[in-house]
């Protein structure tokens, strides 16, 4: 999803691989939270609970923003930006893959410990005990099919945007150019 996000940007930000590598690391970032688990022997711990909060996003923003803030006011609203759409598009992903309420994120954490999930959920097959199972090669190949629709979106409105504005004039303000 963080290469979707990437692509759906405007033509004319031109190419940073430092923003598409933000994009696609902080859409993965909430599963970050798998790593206290593993060390403590069990892997779904902390999953989908302080990571998958809908604050989630607004504090990793704010803090990305903090650490731009010496690159000036506009570097740190853009690292914020992308920080804060990076993470919350997984926590949405997470929101409508997830096979159960009870296996979903717990989105007012840590205010509310009740975890969501969309019913139906858009993959039923997904399992929460047993990593290598068949729901989660199936859930696994429909994520990326979803996801690649996003991609191939967000490419073919980039590559519209960007044929508009080469039949475009150089100003949008024709009568400036005469005198007026």
């Amino acid at each position: 999803m963080g290469c979707a996000l990437y692509a759906d940007r405007p033509a004319d930000s031109g190419r940073n691989w430092w923003a598409l590598a933000a994009l696609v690391f902080f859409a993965n970032a909430p599963d970050l939270d798998f790593i206290p688990g593993l060390l403590a022997g069990d892997p779904h711990l902390m999953h989908r609970t302080a990571t998958h909060s809908l604050f989630s996003p607004v504090v990793v923003a704010a803090l990305a923003g903090l650490a731009f803030w010496w690159r000036g006011r506009q570097a740190a609203l853009e690292a914020a930006r992308l920080v804060f759409f990076g993470v919350l598009s997984h926590i949405v992903l997470d929101y409508f893959c997830a096979p159960s309420p009870a296996e979903g994120p717990a989105l007012f954490w840590p205010f509310l410990p009740t975890r969501f999930a969309a019913s139906p959920s858009v993959f039923p097959l997904l399992s929460w005990n047993h990593i290598l199972s068949w729901g989660n090669v199936v859930g696994v190949i429909g994520e990326a099919a979803i996801v690649s629709i996003f991609l191939l979106v967000a490419f073919m409105r980039r590559s519209l945007n960007g044929l508009k504005a080469a039949e475009e004039p150089a100003s949008s303000f024709p009568m400036a150019e005469a005198g007026e």
